[in-house]
């Protein structure tokens, strides 16, 4: 009886990690937002560089490294929690596939 509930609890836990994707999917989301931001900022640079600063395009870029930063943060912790928590990547032998 004992053994029967401890598996039905691990069974529980271990299909828990399909609440995991809908997390990941709005970090995805999340990096599709930072790309507008990305590109909004970038316009506004080359549309205000003449008048601005050296240090104004020095933060401006900054801004950028930070976006860009935070975007690729954002898909490791997507590729990583979805491998070690859902399930493995299975894309096949494409052709960008990292070794």
């Amino acid at each position: 009886m004992l053994k029967r509930i401890e598996y039905s609890l691990e069974k529980t836990l271990f299909n828990s990690r399909w609440i995991l994707p809908p997390f990941y999917l709005g970090l995805v989301l999340g990096i599709i937002l930072l790309f507008i931001k990305f590109a909004q900022k970038l316009v506004y640079m080359f549309t205000s560089v003449i008048a601005a600063s050296v240090s104004d395009v020095i933060v401006d870029i900054l801004v950028l490294v930070d976006i860009a930063l935070v975007a690729s943060l954002l898909l490791i912790i997507i590729f990583s929690g979805y491998k070690i928590f859902v399930s493995k990547i299975d894309i096949g032998e494409h052709h960008d596939r990292p070794s």
